[in-house]
């Protein structure tokens, strides 16, 4: 009777020493996915920050002014270029 009790002891150590085993190294793999999902985080935050920044210099008003004088030859609209929007109402029915 003793010896089953061993046998079955050794048996249960060895079950116990595997899972704990498996258990280390599930938890090694989870540790390194972790740290590879912190580092995308950082990288997609810095990204953010960078298209932010961009976003805000491209529609910088200063900039696009320059831009439509430059490119396409805008000029700010002068106060006889100005219409009443009734006037503007009744000129785009007129066309239609």
């Amino acid at each position: 009777m003793k010896r089953w009790f061993d046998i079955v002891a050794i048996v249960l150590i060895v079950v116990l020493a595997v899972g704990l085993y498996r258990a280390k190294l599930d938890a090694d793999a989870a540790r390194v996915r972790i740290e590879r999902l912190e580092r995308e985080v950082a990288e997609a935050r810095d990204q953010v920050r960078t298209l932010a920044a961009e976003a805000a210099y491209l529609s910088a008003p200063d900039r696009i002014e320059t831009l439509a004088r430059q490119k396409l030859g805008l000029t700010p609209a002068t106060p006889a270029q100005a219409i009443a929007p009734d006037a503007a109402r009744a000129a785009l029915d007129a066309r239609a």
